[in-house]
C-alpha cells in the first residue's frame, strides 16, 4: 500500500513539474515536418526528445518521467493569434470593458500586456481549438502602441507574458490632403526621437528607429505600403510587417526583397475587387508563401476576440485551393513566432522549445472530427472547461 502511495505521489509530482513523454502519437512538428509515429518527452517545462519511432534510432528516456501513451493522439503545437484584442474586451457593446482603445492619435508608450484580463471568460474558448498564445495588440490612432505575446493559460500577466514590446502598432493614413499634418507630426515625433529626447513617447519610439523593435504596419492598400517605404528612408534601421494589405499579391517580389513578413487578416472574407472568384484571397495566399514570402495569418476585425477560436479553422480553408495542412500550420504557429523575433521559445515541436501544445483526435484545421483531449501551457496541463460547460454541469444539478 505504501508502494502505491509513493508511486503516486511520483507520478503526480513529475507531471505537476512538467516531466512526462507522449509515446505513439502523431507529431505534427509545425515547421512542415510529420511524424506518424513519435514519442515527444517534456522536462521542467521545456521538450528534451523529439523520436521518429519508426526510423529505428535508438532512444533513453529520463527516469523520472511518467510515460503516456498517445496512441490515436494528434499533438500539435500552440496556436499563436496574432494582432488580437483578446484579453483587453470582453464585450463589445459595453465601452468599459474595451481597454485597447487608448486616447489620442499618438500613443507609442502603452503596452498591451498592461491591461490583459487573465480570467476573461473567452480565453478557454480559445484553449478549447488549441489556440494557446496571442499577440495582444492595442488599437486606434496612428501609433497605438505596443504588442505583448501572452500565455493563454489562466495566469496573470506577469506569469504567463511570454515577450513584450513584439511590435509597434502603426496605422498608416491614406494618401488625402488632411491626413499631411499627422504624418509630419510623425516625423518630427521620430526625428526628436532620433536626437535623443527624453519621455517615454520617444523611448518607444527609438526603440523601432533602432530596429530593436518591429514596427507592425497596417495599410490599407499596396500604395499606401509604396507611402510608408517612401516616408521610411530616412530610418533604414526599421524593421516591418505588413498587416490588413487587401490587395498586396502584386507586392510580393518587394516584400521578399525588403524582407518584410506579411500577415493576412480575415481570408475568409470575400476579395476586395468585384471581379475577382471567391476564393482569390486564398489563392492569393497560397501563391505568397509558395514565392517565399514570410506568411501569417490573423483574425482582426469585427467580433475578433470570441471569433480568434476559428483561428485553426479559418486556416484549414486553405486546403480548398489545394495547400496540405503540414504547409497551412506553419501560418498559425512557426511563422508568427518567426515575425514576432520568439521562434527560439515557442512555435513547434522542437527541443529546447517550451512545452506548450495540445493533444486531440482529428485535425484542429478542420471543424469536423476534431475533438480536443488535452492541452498544456510550459509543461503543466491547463484547464479547458469554459463558461459554457460550467452553467451546463451547474443546471443538471437542479
Amino acid at each position: 500500500m505504501k508502494t502505491l502511495i509513493l508511486s503516486l505521489f511520483v507520478t503526480a509530482t513529475a507531471l505537476a513539474q512538467g516531466s512526462f513523454a507522449i509515446k505513439n502519437a502523431r507529431l505534427h512538428i509545425g515547421n512542415g515536418q510529420v511524424i506518424q509515429e513519435g514519442l515527444l518527452q517534456v522536462q521542467q517545462g521545456k521538450i528534451t526528445a523529439v523520436v521518429d519511432l519508426n526510423s529505428g534510432e535508438p532512444y533513453t528516456l529520463s527516469p523520472e518521467v511518467t510515460l503516456i501513451d498517445g496512441k490515436g493522439w494528434n499533438l500539435y503545437p500552440g496556436f499563436i493569434l496574432m494582432n488580437t484584442v483578446v484579453g483587453l474586451t470582453e464585450i463589445d457593446a459595453v465601452r468599459a470593458t474595451l481597454d485597447f482603445d487608448e486616447v489620442g492619435n499618438f500613443t507609442p508608450e502603452v503596452e498591451g500586456h498592461i491591461a490583459f484580463n487573465a480570467a476573461s471568460s473567452i480565453l478557454p474558448t480559445l484553449r478549447q481549438n488549441g489556440v494557446l498564445f496571442a499577440e495582444v495588440s492595442p488599437r486606434y490612432g496612428m501609433l497605438a502602441g505596443s504588442s505583448s505575446v501572452l500565455r493563454l493559460d489562466g495566469k496573470p500577466w506577469t506569469n504567463s507574458l511570454v515577450k513584450a514590446h513584439t511590435g509597434m502598432h502603426m496605422h498608416w493614413p491614406s494618401e488625402r490632403k488632411e491626413n499631411i499634418p499627422v504624418k509630419e507630426q510623425l516625423y518630427a515625433m521620430l526625428s526628436q526621437a532620433e536626437a535623443g529626447r527624453e519621455g517615454q513617447q520617444f523611448s518607444a519610439l527609438r526603440r523601432i528607429i533602432q530596429g530593436q523593435e518591429k514596427t507592425m504596419l497596417h495599410v490599407r492598400s499596396a500604395s499606401d505600403w509604396q507611402n510608408a517605404m517612401d516616408f521610411f528612408r530616412p530610418w533604414p534601421k526599421v524593421k516591418i510587417a505588413v498587416l490588413e494589405c487587401r490587395d498586396c499579391e502584386a507586392l510580393t517580389a518587394d516584400l521578399v526583397r525588403e524582407k518584410q513578413a506579411l500577415v493576412a487578416s480575415r481570408i475568409w472574407e470575400l476579395p476586395p475587387f468585384y471581379h475577382a472568384q471567391p476564393q482569390q484571397r486564398w489563392l492569393d495566399v497560397q501563391k505568397m508563401s509558395q514565392a517565399g514570402l514570410l506568411m501569417a495569418l490573423d483574425y482582426e476585425g469585427d467580433m475578433e476576440a470570441m471569433g480568434g477560436r476559428n483561428l485553426g479553422f479559418m486556416a484549414g480553408t486553405l486546403k480548398r485551393v489545394g495547400f496540405e495542412e503540414k504547409d497551412i500550420l506553419p501560418l498559425i504557429t512557426l511563422n508568427p513566432a518567426r515575425i514576432l523575433g520568439i521562434d527560439h521559445q515557442i512555435g513547434s515541436l522542437e527541443v529546447g522549445k517550451e512545452a506548450s501544445f495540445f493533444a486531440c483526435q482529428g485535425s484542429p484545421l478542420e471543424a469536423l472530427g476534431f475533438n480536443m483531449i488535452k492541452a498544456w501551457s510550459q509543461g503543466i496541463e491547463i484547464p479547458l472547461k469554459g463558461r459554457q460547460e460550467t452553467l451546463k454541469d451547474e443546471f443538471e444539478r437542479k
